[in-house]
């Protein structure tokens, strides 16, 4: 036998034996480190909240009795409340952008164009918007920071982008780069 033909041979006996090998094996079980602790409790909206893996609490609470880490403040009241609020708002968001698009797929030529700008629209018109709750939010909890960072994001996003001026250059005398 040629040596073309052992090296080939031998790579399919190697994979197949491998294929046979993890056939055989029991699917391995979660570690009691990495598989989630037993359900916290059942929330309103139906979801079940599940603790964080041990070894992740074990941190978080040796970080927060440090005083690394501020404590968790945020109920689950709270937070539910806050997500359905976050999901209405983006729902509206796909809803708008959804609408157009549908008027979008019989649309040709200019009508098309014009359809897909507004769609842009839209999209940009919803990140503000969450711009915008996320600052109303953080003007509600009093967090000084967020609310200038957030109002300088948002005056960026309002201000018009500089108009763009023709400027006369010279003709260059040689035309050689």
């Amino acid at each position: 036998m040629s040596t073309r033909l052992v090296l080939p041979v031998v790579l399919v006996i190697i994979v197949a034996v491998g294929f046979a090998i993890a056939a055989d094996l029991p699917p391995a079980a979660p570690s009691p480190d990495t598989a989630p602790s037993q359900a916290v409790a059942d929330r309103s909206d139906g979801a079940t909240v599940y603790a964080d893996i041990p070894a992740n609490e074990a941190e978080l609470a040796a970080a927060r009795a440090e005083g690394l880490l501020p404590a968790a403040t945020v109920d689950d009241a709270a937070r539910a409340a806050l997500q359905a609020e976050l999901e209405g708002l983006l729902a509206a968001r796909q809803a708008r952008v959804q609408a157009l698009a549908s008027q979008l797929a019989g649309a040709t030529g200019e009508e098309a164009a014009a359809l897909q700008r507004r769609i842009e629209g839209e999209k940009a018109a919803g990140d503000r918007d969450l711009l915008q709750w996320q600052l109303d939010r953080a003007t509600a909890a009093g967090d000084a920071a967020r609310v200038r960072t957030l109002e300088a994001a948002l005056a960026a996003w309002d201000a018009p982008p500089p108009a763009a001026t023709p400027v006369d250059r010279p003709i260059p005398a040689t035309q050689a780069r």
